[in-house]
């Protein structure tokens, strides 16, 4: 994919303004995951890059966008799990939406089966 380098001289009707408190308002797509998770179809989230995806990579789709129609979500196309989203929900634990999210992500790693030693864990955080 491609990337927006400076969305700032674009936007119109979302704010320039970084903030980690929600600040602008996103439409989620009712086909994706996302919707899956977070359980609505509009959200506020916060505000903290000058970049987004321009043109989405291979088996790639998105799943949300602000008023001035930039990405705010993508997720697989392919059946795996990949979720993206351009905000941060760890700086709203206040959040339920958030706390679905990240619910979301949970799931996805449990249902993979999958665990880790504590000798591959400790090289992840070396």
């Amino acid at each position: 994919g491609t990337l927006h380098t400076d969305l700032r001289p674009l936007r119109r009707h979302t704010p320039n303004r970084n903030s980690i408190f929600p600040v602008k308002s996103i439409d989620v797509f009712k086909h994706s995951d996302l919707y899956q998770y977070l359980g609505e179809a509009v959200l506020k989230v916060n505000s903290l890059h000058n970049q987004a995806v321009d043109l989405i990579g291979t088996d790639l789709r998105v799943t949300a966008r602000d008023q001035d129609g930039f990405v705010q979500g993508i997720e697989s196309s392919a059946g795996s799990y990949i979720q993206g989203v351009q905000w941060h929900p760890e700086y709203m634990p206040y959040s339920i939406y958030q706390k679905r999210l990240f619910r979301g992500f949970a799931s996805a790693v449990n249902a993979t089966g999958k665990t880790l030693s504590i000798q591959q864990a400790s090289e992840i955080n070396a």
